[in-house]
Protein backbone atom coordinates (compact mmCIF):
# COMPACT_ATOMS: atom_id res chain seq x y z
CA UNK A 1 0.00 0.00 0.00
CA UNK A 2 1.14 3.62 -0.95
CA UNK A 3 0.55 5.88 1.80
CA UNK A 4 0.57 9.81 0.94
CA UNK A 5 0.60 12.88 2.93
CA UNK A 6 -1.77 15.58 2.10
CA UNK A 7 0.28 18.52 0.92
CA UNK A 8 -0.34 22.14 1.68
CA UNK A 9 2.95 23.85 1.32
CA UNK A 10 6.40 23.17 0.39
CA UNK A 11 5.56 20.28 -2.38
CA UNK A 12 5.91 20.27 -6.53
CA UNK A 13 3.59 19.08 -9.19
CA UNK A 14 5.27 17.17 -11.89
CA UNK A 15 3.72 15.32 -14.73
CA UNK A 16 3.44 11.78 -14.63
CA UNK A 17 4.43 11.60 -18.47
CA UNK A 18 8.02 12.93 -17.25
CA UNK A 19 8.40 10.49 -14.68
CA UNK A 20 7.19 7.32 -16.71
CA UNK A 21 9.60 8.49 -19.87
CA UNK A 22 11.71 5.47 -20.47
CA UNK A 23 13.84 6.68 -22.66
CA UNK A 24 15.05 9.00 -19.66
CA UNK A 25 17.85 7.38 -17.38
CA UNK A 26 17.43 7.79 -14.11
CA UNK A 27 20.16 10.29 -13.62
CA UNK A 28 18.26 12.45 -16.02
CA UNK A 29 15.09 12.04 -14.57
CA UNK A 30 16.12 12.87 -11.09
CA UNK A 31 17.67 15.79 -13.23
CA UNK A 32 14.71 17.38 -14.14
CA UNK A 33 12.80 16.36 -11.13
CA UNK A 34 15.25 18.71 -9.03
CA UNK A 35 15.21 21.34 -11.80
CA UNK A 36 11.42 21.73 -11.74
CA UNK A 37 11.44 22.34 -8.05
CA UNK A 38 13.50 25.25 -8.35
CA UNK A 39 12.18 29.08 -8.67
CA UNK A 40 11.99 29.69 -12.32
CA UNK A 41 14.57 32.32 -11.67
CA UNK A 42 17.48 30.14 -10.74
CA UNK A 43 20.99 30.82 -12.51
CA UNK A 44 22.11 27.72 -13.66
CA UNK A 45 25.58 26.54 -14.64
CA UNK A 46 27.52 23.11 -15.13
CA UNK A 47 29.43 23.99 -11.91
CA UNK A 48 26.67 24.57 -9.95
CA UNK A 49 24.86 22.00 -11.09
CA UNK A 50 27.55 19.58 -10.53
CA UNK A 51 27.64 21.03 -6.57
CA UNK A 52 23.94 20.72 -5.80
CA UNK A 53 23.40 17.18 -7.64
CA UNK A 54 26.48 15.24 -6.49
CA UNK A 55 27.00 14.21 -10.23
CA UNK A 56 30.40 13.82 -11.52
CA UNK A 57 31.28 16.23 -14.92
CA UNK A 58 30.94 13.29 -16.86
CA UNK A 59 27.73 11.89 -15.43
CA UNK A 60 26.09 15.59 -15.24
CA UNK A 61 27.37 16.25 -19.12
CA UNK A 62 25.70 12.62 -20.35
CA UNK A 63 22.45 13.43 -18.44
CA UNK A 64 22.37 17.06 -19.71
CA UNK A 65 22.79 15.31 -23.26
CA UNK A 66 19.99 13.50 -22.96
CA UNK A 67 17.73 15.64 -22.26
CA UNK A 68 18.51 17.93 -24.92
CA UNK A 69 18.06 14.84 -27.02
CA UNK A 70 14.64 14.25 -25.72
CA UNK A 71 13.25 18.06 -26.04
CA UNK A 72 13.60 18.64 -22.17
CA UNK A 73 16.33 21.04 -22.34
CA UNK A 74 17.79 23.72 -24.81
CA UNK A 75 21.17 25.51 -24.18
CA UNK A 76 21.71 28.39 -26.26
CA UNK A 77 25.15 30.15 -26.15
CA UNK A 78 24.55 33.98 -26.08
CA UNK A 79 26.65 36.83 -27.79
CA UNK A 80 30.10 37.54 -26.42
CA UNK A 81 29.92 41.43 -24.35
CA UNK A 82 26.38 41.31 -23.49
CA UNK A 83 28.05 39.81 -20.27
CA UNK A 84 30.95 41.17 -19.22
CA UNK A 85 32.86 40.00 -21.87
CA UNK A 86 32.53 36.43 -21.35
CA UNK A 87 30.50 33.99 -23.44
CA UNK A 88 26.89 33.12 -21.14
CA UNK A 89 24.22 30.47 -21.61
CA UNK A 90 20.95 29.99 -21.37
CA UNK A 91 19.03 27.04 -20.02
CA UNK A 92 15.44 26.77 -21.04
CA UNK A 93 14.10 23.16 -19.06
CA UNK A 94 10.92 22.22 -19.60
CA UNK A 95 8.60 19.83 -18.19
CA UNK A 96 7.10 18.81 -21.22
CA UNK A 97 9.10 18.25 -24.34
CA UNK A 98 9.33 20.70 -27.11
CA UNK A 99 7.59 18.08 -29.58
CA UNK A 100 4.10 16.40 -27.88
CA UNK A 101 5.33 13.67 -30.74
CA UNK A 102 8.59 12.85 -29.36
CA UNK A 103 7.12 11.11 -26.36
CA UNK A 104 6.67 7.40 -26.58
CA UNK A 105 3.21 6.07 -26.52
CA UNK A 106 3.18 3.70 -23.94
CA UNK A 107 -0.35 2.37 -24.45
CA UNK A 108 -3.88 3.32 -22.52
CA UNK A 109 -2.88 3.40 -18.99
CA UNK A 110 -3.22 -0.06 -17.52
CA UNK A 111 -5.86 -1.06 -14.81
CA UNK A 112 -3.14 -2.70 -12.84
CA UNK A 113 -4.18 -6.17 -14.25
CA UNK A 114 -2.33 -8.89 -16.63
CA UNK A 115 -4.26 -10.57 -18.60
CA UNK A 116 -4.73 -13.44 -16.01
CA UNK A 117 -6.18 -11.29 -13.47
CA UNK A 118 -2.53 -10.94 -11.61
CA UNK A 119 -1.50 -7.70 -10.55
CA UNK A 120 0.69 -6.21 -13.26
CA UNK A 121 4.05 -5.42 -11.32
CA UNK A 122 5.16 -2.71 -14.27
CA UNK A 123 2.13 -0.07 -14.47
CA UNK A 124 4.05 1.85 -16.70
CA UNK A 125 1.30 2.89 -19.18
CA UNK A 126 1.13 6.71 -20.18
CA UNK A 127 -0.08 8.23 -23.00
CA UNK A 128 0.39 11.61 -24.50
CA UNK A 129 -2.30 13.23 -23.07
CA UNK A 130 -1.14 12.95 -19.68
CA UNK A 131 1.22 15.45 -19.98
CA UNK A 132 1.57 18.59 -17.59
CA UNK A 133 2.23 22.61 -18.84
CA UNK A 134 5.79 23.58 -19.97
CA UNK A 135 7.86 25.15 -18.08
CA UNK A 136 10.97 27.26 -18.59
CA UNK A 137 14.08 28.32 -16.34
CA UNK A 138 16.41 30.47 -17.77
CA UNK A 139 19.87 31.25 -16.63
CA UNK A 140 22.62 33.43 -18.42
CA UNK A 141 25.01 33.03 -15.97
CA UNK A 142 28.59 31.64 -15.75
CA UNK A 143 29.97 30.70 -18.96
CA UNK A 144 30.59 26.60 -19.84
CA UNK A 145 33.77 25.10 -18.75
CA UNK A 146 35.48 21.91 -19.40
Amino acid sequence: MIRRAKHTQDFTIISNALIRDRRLSPEARAMMIFVLQLPDDWRFSLRGLRKVTGLGQTALRSALNELKRFGYLRITRLPAGEHGGMFAYQYDWYERPLSDDSLPDNGPPSNGKTGDGSPDTENTGVGSSDIGGTGTIISTKEPRTK
